[in-house]
Parts: structure tokens; sequence; C-alpha cells
């Protein structure tokens, strides 16, 4: 079995080298195939903890009863994605921190290929593994997170077959959080992922300030990893929207650099407004509209931590713009035209556009607060 700690009266085993850190709330339908899948890993020398998120079902039992070298922190009630995180690999004995989803299965050289990696290459901070679909491992899920010039930050690959372009290991913006590898020195200096980020687009927000700092990000595509999309949330759910809406306004407010919201500005609003013109269409007002009131509270705050790495957003601004035009992915760039007339986009889009832009006037006062403090704190740039 994989590397168990032993009572403190006995005597110590040394520290593995890595650490799994798997955040679980209601896993009791997919977790176990995720710890079965690291039982029979080829590399030995790692440690499990599973850190429970206020389940409702059976993981608690499940993971006590078969999985005895499992370290389980239970902690009674849902906090989110970041938090959980946090806490497993503050727990953590590694140096290197593996972070995955309950809802993934590992290739049985997975933990092998993550180690090698890190070792060959001690100056890269962090790495991405290939992720594909479950239920097709043909297709890619991700492949790498990739910025575009709107500000979203995608997943690198996503419904594009494996092989190919997706078989060269290079560097990629960032990791997606569902099967990443962390040393810890950056996690450590980045203090983890940002808990005001409950759930979605925590990854995005660290991948942005390990920008900052100087970090970089490996795609390495030995490492398989296949997920179960969304069973926390649901795919396309009132609750993803809302995150999702919520925390791209976060780290938009918090982590774009002024030399690419002068640069891209107009991408970027013109992409909310067709997005929320999209959502407004498909009758997902309420979750909108909870997301454009969570700004009362949120914005404030990610604009003070703005202000407190504005050094940074100035020193790396350029590179992060120089990321729109680095790692493009084949037979992914653009969007398909729908077919209708410009009469007929015209009224398709009229009347969804008009409530979206009154949806869209608390995230536009923002950013004009934002556009005011940037011009008080890095005033080169308009």
């Amino acid at each position: 079995m994989p590397h168990e700690s032993k009572p403190e009266q006995e005597e110590q085993q040394p520290r593995p080298v890595l650490s799994v850190v798997i955040p679980s709330c209601n896993g009791e339908p997919h977790l176990p195939a995720c710890l079965d899948s690291l039982a029979r890993q080829s590399f030995r020398d790692f440690e499990v903890i599973v850190v429970e998120n206020g389940s409702e079902d059976r993981t608690v039992e499940i993971v006590t009863k078969k999985y005895p070298w499992v370290q389980l922190i239970s902690l009674g009630r849902k906090q989110g994605f970041s938090r959980p995180v946090n806490i497993g690999w503050r727990k953590a004995e590694g140096d290197l921190i593996f972070l995955l989803n309950d809802d993934t299965v590992c290739a049985d050289d997975c933990l092998e290929q993550l180690v090698n990696a890190a070792t060959g290459a001690p100056n890269v901070d962090f790495f991405a593994a290939l992720m594909v679909f479950f239920d097709d491992p043909s297709v890619i899920n991700s492949a790498g997170h990739r910025l575009q010039t709107e500000a979203t930050v995608t997943e690198g690959g996503i419904g594009q077959p494996v092989g190919g372009f997706y078989d060269q290991e290079r560097e990629v913006f960032g990791a997606c959080a569902g099967a990443a590898l962390y040393r810890r020195e950056l996690l450590e200096r980045l203090d983890g992922l940002d808990e005001d980020f409950w759930i979605i687009n925590e990854d995005v927000d660290f991948d942005f300030r390990a920008q900052l700092h100087g970090a970089t990000c490996r795609f390495v595509p030995q490492v398989l990893v296949q997920h179960r999309l969304s069973q926390f949330m649901g795919t396309g759910s009132p609750r993803m929207i809302h995150a999702y809406i919520k925390n791209f306004a976060a780290y938009l407010l918090k982590d774009i650099p002024p030399a690419f919201w002068a640069r891209h500005r107009r991408q970027i609003l013109t992409h909310q407004w067709r997005a929320t013109s999209a959502l407004v269409r498909e009758k997902r007002l309420g979750a909108l509209a909870r997301a454009r009131w969570d700004l009362l509270w949120l914005a404030p705050r990610m604009l003070r931590k703005r202000r407190a790495q504005m050094a940074q957003l100035i020193e790396r601004g350029e590179r992060i713009v120089q990321w729109t035009e680095q790692d493009r992915d084949p037979g992914t760039e653009g969007v398909p035209d729908s077919g209708r007339s410009g009469a007929q986009r015209l009224w398709h889009n009229l009347l969804p556009g008009a409530i979206s832009l009154a949806l869209m006037t608390p995230l536009l006062f923002w950013l004009g607060i934002m556009s005011l403090q940037d011009r008080l704190l890095a005033p080169g740039f308009r």
C-alpha cells in the first residue's frame, strides 16, 4: 500500500516524496475508484489525504473502513473547494503536492510520471496533467490552461483528440486544479488558493498569481488522468453559472494587469456582453443577478488585493499579455457564425442585450473604479 504514517510513539517514517490531496464532498459514487487507482500506482513513496467537506452520504465510513492507508480530515460542513485544499496541503508532508479531484481515475504510472517530470525540471514550479473524459478517454478534457484576449482562461485542447500536438510537453499558462502538481514552496509563497474563490476559477486566480511571481507551469502529457466532469456542482447548473460569473469578475478585478486591460478592454467587455446575453436568452437570470449582487461585497476585497500586488501587475503585465499569442491550440480558435442574417441577429440580440447591459452595470461600475485606481497607481497605462 502507499506510504502510511505510524503512531507517534513508534519511530517516524521518512517524509513521503509526494502528497496527494483530494477534497471530497458526497464522494461515495466516485471516490472509491479514485482511491483504487492510487493503490495501483507503480510509484509507492506517497501519502493520500482526503479532506471530507460536509458529505451527506457514506464517504467518511467508506474511507475509514476500506482505505485505512488514507488520512481523512473531516470538516463537518461544506466549505467550498479552496479552503479544503489549503487545509489538505498544509497537513501534507511531501514537498510535491498533487491536487486531485475525487471524480478522477489515475493511470497506473501517473505518480511516477509526475515525480519524473518534477525531478527532470527542477526550475518548473507546477505541472498540468493530461486530463481526458472518463466516458471517452480518446478526447481531451484539459491539456493545461490557456489565456485568451477576453481574459477567459480555458482548458487547452478541450474536445480535441488525444495525440499529435497534445503529445508535446511544453510550458503553459497554468493548470486545472482537478489534476495538478505543485511544489510546496510555490504554495507557501502564494499562501495557497485564495479562499474568497469558494469554488470555480480558484485555479485561474492561482495561475495569474503564479505568473505574477515569475513561476512557470509545464504540461506533461505522460501524466494521464480520467475525469468525470462536474460531479460536485453539475455542468450548467445555476450554482455553477453563479460561481463562474462571480469569480470571473473577481479575478478580472484582482489579477488582470493594467497593460492587459489597456490592450484588450474592448474584447473583455464584448465577451461579457455576449456571454451575459446568451445566459439571458437561456433564462438564467437568477444566477446572473445573484452573481452581480455578490460584487457589492466581493469587489472591494478584490480591489484591495489588486493594490497589494500592483508592483507585480506592472512588472509582469507584458509577459501575461504575451500569453494570449502563445501556446495556441490547433482546431480550437474562432467561433462559428450562427447562419442568421444581420437583421435576424439584431432582433435575436436586442432584448437580451438590453437586459444584459442592465445586469452588467455593477461589473462596469467596479471596472471603472479599477481603472481609476490603476491611473493613480500605474499612471503609464490608459
